[in-house]
């Protein structure tokens, strides 16, 4: 990260004509953290079908004090991302920098690479617009599982790298609305199975996509 140009100060005399000390602090932002690859971010027993809602928060001033469990879900394990259990509530919290990034994988990122342990009772992923997905190659299988989740606005997310969205939306059987829209998927090869058993979805814009790379799609 390039650290902001501090401008030249000049420091004011005192009385003899000396130049008086000061103490300058300089802030600057936080580096944007990186949330683990995949589904590894995951690293509890906690069954995934536990939970009814997933929020994804600023920082951990955001996650009530009452959590009972908590984990490192950074990559590389740095502590710049950290879940949290409250009650059915998980919690995903950055570092405060205003955003978390995903790696070029976000493959089962919301789901279960073994198909045993979904997200299956979440009915809200709230703050996915916090999610840096700009460098993100690969979102397949990212939501499948999630059968009880109403609503999806993802127009936040930066898709115009993404090469795989196989089975993204997969088994979401509850979803009646998903904002898709905006998306740049000029880069997007792979579109198998991309809404399949999402049966209560009767509308879909997609009118703003061009494919111009795609190679298999199917829903």
């Amino acid at each position: 990260m390039q650290l902001p140009k501090v401008p030249s100060l000049k420091l004011p005399k005192n009385s003899s004509g000396t130049m008086t000390k000061r103490t300058i602090s300089i802030v600057t932002a936080s580096s944007i953290p990186t949330i683990a690859s995949t589904n590894t971010w995951y690293r509890s027993e906690t069954p995934r079908s536990t939970f009814t809602a997933i929020n994804i928060v600023n920082s951990t001033s955001d996650v009530p004090a009452t959590y009972t469990e908590t984990w490192d879900a950074s990559e590389g394990e740095t502590g710049a991302v950290n879940a949290y259990v409250d009650g059915t509530i998980l919690y995903i919290a950055g570092n405060g920098s205003g955003s978390i990034a995903t790696t070029s994988s976000a493959e089962h990122m919301f789901s279960d690479t073994l198909d045993t342990d979904y997200f299956s009772n979440v009915t809200s992923i709230n703050g996915l617009d916090l999610l840096d997905t700009s460098d993100c190659v690969r979102m397949k299988n990212m939501f499948k599982g999630c059968s009880s989740i109403n609503s999806l606005n993802l127009n936040s997310f930066n898709v115009s790298s993404v090469e795989n969205m196989n089975r993204m939306f997969e088994n979401c059987s509850a979803l009646t609305s998903l904002e898709i829209n905006n998306w740049n998927v000029s880069n997007l090869r792979y579109a198998y199975y991309l809404f399949s058993n999402c049966s209560s979805l009767t509308s879909l814009d997609l009118s703003n996509w061009y494919t111009t790379s795609l190679e298999e799609f199917s829903y």
